[in-house]
């Protein structure tokens, strides 16, 4: 796997790119990058009616996550994980808050 210099938006396309753009980001932050053999990050955006990649970037964020979660848990229990984060999931987390009512 290639590692990629920046967090440049037109680097990669889906899929793969998005997993080497989680690559970009754990090195960015220090986090361990030895298990991206078990990411997945299936789908691509648009997702959403707007210009901007929403589900691809909010996929990567919560793969972020996951992963740091994920190291925790191979300190402590000695285990991988598979880890996938669907596009379309991501970008529905993102709007949230749209989906819920408060008093009323």
């Amino acid at each position: 796997m290639t590692r990629p210099t920046s967090l440049d938006p037109n680097s990669a396309e889906g899929g793969t790119g998005l997993v080497d753009r989680l690559d970009a980001v754990l090195g960015l932050v220090g986090l361990d990058r030895s298990g991206l053999n078990s990411v997945s990050i299936p789908g691509a955006d648009p997702m959403l009616a707007t210009r901007y990649h929403v589900g691809e970037a909010g996929a990567v964020a919560i793969a972020a996550s996951a992963a740091a979660a994920a190291a925790l848990w191979r300190l402590r229990r000695g285990e991988r994980q598979a880890l996938e984060v669907p596009v379309v999931a991501a970008g529905a987390a993102m709007r949230s808050n749209h989906y819920l009512k408060i008093d009323g």
